[in-house]
């Protein structure tokens, strides 16, 4: 059968995703994880054995880590696991939401990521929170291809990634898989030029608008995309943070293997757990190393360079950066006797190609070129040394089959194997050649920004100067981009040796007027470094509570012994925005350091700490002036660490399955609130009756034959969520305190058995069997006990919402998931002021919802396409939308404030 979208039917489409996602496995499925394998070692490893899994923070997710993390001694070298992440898996911000906008630094992993990403959906192989997206088919979009031509449409995304096969592709197909709801991975928005990135965003707007089921990622360097760039689009923004303790012994082990499994190792095989355990006592030695290995590309660097350097590790990035261009162009073959055709090429004349290339790609906004300008580059550049007389073409190939700094991944396109090595190139170029007046006419645009910060650490004291005061001067011509020069000028001191004591000076004051006015602004102050703690003030007394805390972030983010003495200064402000940063910091530092030094006198926030790492647990006993703790962690915390916490109120474990016994919680007898997945694992609640004070339990995911009985025992419970369990009229008997339930009943139920709840005012219900008599006999019990929220989720039985009309004590309705169409009913309740309602095989008439005059807020989680917003018309609320909700083609009603959600 043909149709629009498949004018030549669809029998082949099966056919063709067997093929293409065949082809993706095998150019995708590698990683040239730097140092390994250069020259007569094999380039690439499997993504399987290379991926590790990396943090990110922002968006839903919980505290920053931006800053590193200082490691207690013995730390990476210990068995632990991963227990130092305040911040959330990459996977689970991706399935937490359709639309993400990934931002991190340079050499962070975003396109390793995007790359698993790709891998991983062409296997079907996620699992956990990504699960959802098996089926799915991924498009891979590299901005990097798409400077000097237009942005593809649908029919053209294969013509990079697999143009081999992309003429067997049936008319339409890639419509047709984004229609059901495919991958689309977006990568580089920093690498197009900044006038170009408008046209980015309204491609994806174009694509999100026809195509709204779409998973999509993007990902950017932050300076080219802040974290609301793709609000309107309905992206949640996250950040790709620093690697912890468990993050880099990961990435060091999997480097190792990646080596151990090459076709000729580097040393003996041997030797190489010698090698890497050394490494980790180096880290676990060296605050300056630490900071280093928090980003993979520099902890993969170090690896390759303790086997290169016996051990012997440069102390700063920029020290590293030509030690790693001193290993792939010179020192690896002659200390291995690898002869080469072009003996008169020496090191120094590879960099000076290297970096006439660097510089003219830099000028001209390119992360690649094509044979024939890589060639007259060369042919620029070797004209002035006489010394080389093979021809060009000979050299061009040898430095792409040698050096292992210039590639070419695919046939005509040379491109460096890291933009950072193109950046520090082209850096010493302008260095050399003092190109000051270019990297100041370029020093607005965020492409350039690394360019000109590693320039700094290259020049002589005469262009350093030339270039550190011309950007002080265009700060002060520029106001509109003062900030941002005058950051980049502070941030310069990071590489410079040394610098003119007026100059400094003059950055020195602009710092001090530069302090954050809100922790969004802190990210981009702490870039700066450690120069930015000597300018702070004493104490936080003279800030505003904004500022102040904004300023205890971008201290944090810093990190570092001189950060943390800074912070102990700062731990006895008792505004709660400062006393919320200083806890939230806490995760960057040793425990046990920072408790004594920062938190022991600290008010902390009225007495509470919220702790998401079992890493500080126990540290909490420092804290002299703590009341009450509060756990919340989505990684499996084995209850026996809780044993010895102080004063112990609420623990939210959100893992699937529990460690340990309840009996260690039963000890805590100030707790009140139990929030558990068992992920069927039968609990032992029996532990719980000791527990006078608990007045919120939440169960999911228990067993089916788990025994409620203890449930009798706890009459102070206010709050109840039994789910995968049923749950009977005797166990509800004696908790005359209820005030919530939720419950997914498995069988036919009575709403009797709700009559010893006379304190219920909210009742959640996930289940496809409706109780006793119906949905009329419900609302009669719901009407008595005058509950005001009702959520029926997914509830087949409900059809029709004219029963509810009777409880008119209703403030809150949920009905999403269900049968119903006709929204009419719902005009007696008139104190509703919440509502959420899907459906996807229907359009709902919204008119009847103008007559409520309560209502304020409508969910519309699913609606067949065409959904119509007009009807309300002049009526003052917010309608919040999941993105695969089509609305019809009509313009904004006034008055309606629409929000795209999910």
């Amino acid at each position: 059968m043909t149709s629009l979208d498949a004018p030549t039917g669809t029998s082949h489409d099966a056919q063709f995703r067997t093929r293409y996602l065949a082809h993706l496995l095998t150019v995708l499925d590698h990683l040239e994880l730097f140092g390994v394998d250069v020259h007569r070692y094999r380039l690439r490893t499997p993504l399987s054995i290379a991926y590790i899994s990396l943090a990110v923070t922002g968006g839903t997710t919980r505290g920053l880590r931006r800053g590193g993390f200082r490691w207690g001694p013995g730390l990476l070298r210990s068995d632990g696991g991963g227990g130092d992440s305040a911040s959330v898996r990459a996977e689970q911000a991706l399935g937490d939401a359709a639309r993400v906008l990934l931002r991190g630094d340079a050499g962070s992993g975003k396109t390793t990521l995007m790359q698993w990403i790709a891998v991983t959906a062409a296997r079907h192989g996620f699992t956990g929170e990504l699960d959802t997206w098996n089926g799915r088919t991924p498009f891979l979009i590299r901005l990097r291809d798409h400077v000097a031509q237009p942005l593809p449409p649908p029919q053209r995304f294969l013509d990079l990634i697999a143009a081999t096969i992309a003429g067997l592709m049936p008319p339409g197909w890639v419509h047709r898989q984004l229609g059901i709801g495919a991958i689309l991975l977006v990568d580089g928005v920093d690498e197009v030029p900044e006038g170009q990135r408008r046209t980015v965003r309204d491609w994806l707007h174009g694509l999100l608008s026809a195509y709204p089921d779409l998973r999509v990622v993007v990902t950017s360097r932050p300076a080219a995309a802040s974290a609301r760039w793709l609000d309107t689009e309905g992206f949640t923004s996250v950040f790709l943070e620093r690697m912890g303790p468990a993050d880099v012994k990961a990435l060091i082990r999997h480097w190792h293997e990646a080596v151990r499994r090459a076709a000729d190792l580097p040393c003996e095989p041997h030797l190489l757990p010698g090698y890497e355990q050394r490494l980790l006592a180096q880290l676990d030695g060296s605050a300056h190393l630490q900071n280093l290995a928090g980003s993979p590309l520099l902890c993969a660097m170090l690896c390759a360079l303790n086997l290169d350097r016996d051990s012997n590790l440069p102390r700063n990035r920029m020290d590293i950066y030509q030690a790693a261009i001193d290993m792939l162009l010179h020192r690896r073959d002659s200390q291995r006797g690898v002869p080469t055709a072009l003996p008169e090429l020496t090191s120094r004349d590879q960099a000076q190609l290297l970096q006439e290339v660097a510089w003219w790609m830099t000028q001209n906004s390119r992360t690649e070129l094509t044979r024939a300008e890589a060639t007259q580059r060369f042919a620029h550049r070797l004209a002035g040394i006489r010394h080389i007389t093979a021809p060009v073409a000979a050299v061009l190939e040898h430095m792409i089959q040698r050096s292992g700094v210039l590639r070419e991944p695919v046939p005509d396109r040379i491109d460096f194997v890291h933009r950072t090595f193109q950046e520090y190139l082209a850096a010493r170029e302008a260095a050399d050649q003092g190109h000051t007046g270019a990297l100041l006419e370029h020093a607005h645009l965020d492409t350039w920004r690394e360019t000109i910060i590693l320039a700094a650490g290259h020049a002589n004291a005469p262009v350093r100067r030339q270039l550190l005061a011309g950007l002080l001067t265009l700060a002060a011509e520029r106001p509109k981009q003062a900030r941002r020069l005058r950051l980049l000028a502070a941030a310069c001191l990071e590489t410079a040796p040394a610098v003119e004591p007026e100059v400094l000076g003059r950055i020195r004051s602009h710092l001090r007027e530069l302090l954050p006015r809100s922790v969004a602004e802190a990210r981009s102050l702490a870039a700066v470094g450690e120069p930015l703690l000597a300018e702070l003030p004493a104490d936080l007394s003279t800030l505003s509570e904004a500022q102040a805390a904004a300023t205890v972030r971008a201290v944090a983010l810093v990190n570092g012994p001189d950060a943390l003495a800074t912070l102990a200064r700062y731990g006895t402000d008792p505004r709660p925005r400062v006393q919320q940063q200083l806890i939230t910091a806490w995760e960057y530092f040793d425990p046990a350091d920072y408790a004594d030094r920062v938190l022991a006198d600290a008010p902390l926030e009225g007495g509470e700490v919220t702790i998401r790492s079992a890493a500080l647990l126990p540290a909490l006993p420092r804290l002299r002036h703590l009341t009450k703790t509060v756990i919340r962690s989505d990684e499996k915390v084995d209850l026996a660490q809780l044993s010895a916490v102080p004063h112990l109120t609420e623990v939210h474990l959100t893992a699937r399955g529990i460690v340990g016994d309840l009996g260690q919680l039963a000890r805590h007898l100030e707790l009140e609130v139990i929030w558990l997945r068992a992920d069927q694992q039968l609990l032992n609640l029996s532990s719980l009756r000791k527990l006078r004070k608990l007045a919120y339990l939440s169960l999911w995911g228990l067993a089916p034959h788990q025994d409620l009985t203890a449930l009798t025992c706890l009459r102070q419970l206010e709050w109840l969520t039994v789910n995968g369990v049923e749950l009977s009229a005797g166990h509800l008997a004696e908790l005359h305190t209820l005030r919530y339930l939720n419950f997914s009943p498995a069988s036919l139920w009575d709403p009797a058995m709700l009559d010893p709840l006379q304190k219920l005012t909210q009742l959640a219900i996930y289940s496809d069997v409706g109780p006793v008599g119906g949905v009329r006999e419900l609302a009669v019990k719901l009407r008595q006990l005058k509950v005001t929220y009702l959520a029926l989720s997914a509830c087949a039985w409900l059809s029709d919402l004219a029963p509810l009309a009777a409880i008119d004590t209703l403030t809150e309705l949920v009905i999403d998931g269900t049968p119903v169409t006709d929204l009419s009913p719902l005009a007696g309740l008139p104190h509703l002021g919440w509502l959420s309602i899907g459906n996807s095989e229907h359009v709902f008439d919204l008119a009847p919802l103008v007559g409520l005059p309560a209502l304020k807020n409508l969910w519309i989680g699913d609606s067949a396409p065409g959904l119509d917003l007009t009807p309300l018309h002049g009526k003052r609320l917010t309608v919040h939308l999941a993105r695969r909700v089509t609305l019809a083609d009509t313009a904004p009603p006034d008055g309606v404030r629409i929000k795209r959600v999910g």
